[in-house]
Formats: structure tokens, sequence, C-alpha cells
């Protein structure tokens, strides 16, 4: 009785191994190693029906190689930067205001050291330092003198509606058959 449950579980096991192989195919069976690869592999399934490589449809440019790891320092820089600011939200408590406000002023002294020490090197001041004193006053300014500078800019908007319709049209409305010529005018 012993010998014969042992020969059904060995068939049994047999016609397991055979229905695996059966729904994995010929082409990925473990017990061929020793197979070439098909013709047909270069037109293989893709995920979500893709025909180009994944650093294509990323873009293939430095953010692709970023996003696949390709460069792993900057992956890694961005990973640990990112993580460090997750820390500093989520367990800290810190919020992104006091974040972006303790940054600014992080790079204004950095800047202002940067351009003193310049002076003595004899080196040119960095450019974006009057970017980022613009930047960082701009809103303030806006606020405080918010009616001049909307006066200014509607005026600003009037000139530059006058100056789109002389360019629209002698140039482009001139142009044979293009896109421009078709766009109603308002």
């Amino acid at each position: 009785m012993m010998m014969s449950e042992i020969g059904e579980q060995a068939s049994m096991t047999d016609r397991i191994h055979e229905k695996i192989h059966e729904y994995k195919g010929s082409s990925s069976s473990s017990d061929s190693d020793n197979e070439k690869p098909s013709a047909h592999v270069s037109t293989k399934k893709r995920l979500f029906g893709r025909k180009e490589p994944v650093h294509a449809i990323l873009g293939g440019g430095k953010s692709a190689d970023i996003i696949l790891w390709r460069n792993k320092q900057q992956s890694g820089s961005i990973l640990a930067g990112v993580t460090v600011i997750w820390l500093l939200f989520e367990w800290i408590g810190y919020h992104l205001l006091t974040f972006i406000c303790h940054s600014l002023i992080l790079l204004l002294a950095v800047s202002y050291l940067w351009s003193n020490a310049a002076l003595f090197v004899n080196r040119y001041e960095p450019y974006f330092v009057t970017m980022v004193l613009i930047l960082y006053t701009a809103p303030v300014l806006y606020e405080k003198y918010e009616d001049h500078v909307d006066t200014a800019a509607e005026k600003a908007m009037v000139q530059i509606d006058k100056q789109y319709a002389v360019l629209n049209a002698k140039v482009l409305q001139k142009i044979p058959g293009g896109r421009l010529s078709s766009i109603k005018q308002h």
C-alpha cells in the first residue's frame, strides 16, 4: 500500500510539473538553459503596450537618467535631500513657510559672505545675489505699492496689445497657409 501511494504522488507531481511548463510556455522554461533566444524576443509584449524603451518615454535626458538611477550620485543626492525634507516636515513638525524663510535667510547670508569675500580675492560678485534680492523683496514692494504697480502693468499690457496688433497686421497675416492666419480675431 505504501508503494502505490508513493507512485501516485510521483505521477501527480509529474502532471503538475507538466502543467506548469505548459502554462509558462517553452521560452521561459527553467530546465532549458542551453536554448538560444528566439527571434520574437524583440517583439515581445511590453507593459502598457509601449514600443519605446523606458528611457525614451521619460524624456531621454538628464531627468530620465536620474529617475532610472543611471547617475547614482545625483539620484542618491536627490533621494537624501527629499528624505531630509520629509524628516523635517513629518517627524520634527517643521512647516513649509518656516522652511522657505529659513532657506532664504541662509541663502542671503551665504551670498552676502560670498560677495564680500569676492572683493578681497579680486573676483566678480555672483550675479544671482541681485536676483535673490529682487525675488526676496519683490512681494513686499508689490504689497506696499500695489496700486501703482497695477496701473503701470495695465498701461504696459495696453501697449503690448497695440504692438501685437501691428505685428499681426503687418507680418503674421501675410504668412501663407500658416496656422496664425486662421486664428479668430477678437
